[in-house]
């Protein structure tokens, strides 16, 4: 994932009362073009079911307020140094 959609910040997935993994977490990108790519290519993927009489489940990936509101241009500057890029 890391060569596909950049370097998660930190991710963090919440536990029940009973110990177990609830079947979501939340993932923060170091940049907002690692977001939006991981919204394109891994959204509505199905995931194998972990356990037996389960069934497999499609990844939900959303954006954050603040890329929801404006996905399409943020401020960044690439290696040329030139800044406020469009996101394709």
């Amino acid at each position: 994932m890391r060569q596909a959609c950049g370097n998660v910040k930190s991710f963090k997935r919440l536990i029940t009362p009973a110990n177990k993994p609830q079947g979501f977490g939340f993932a923060e990108f170091e940049d907002p073009d690692g977001a939006l790519r991981a919204m394109a290519l891994l959204n509505n993927v199905e995931l194998p079911a972990l356990e037996d009489g389960c069934v497999n489940k499609k990844l939900l990936v959303r954006l954050d307020d603040s890329l929801h509101r404006n996905p399409y241009i943020y401020h960044t500057s690439d290696q040329s140094g030139r800044k406020d890029q469009d996101v394709p």
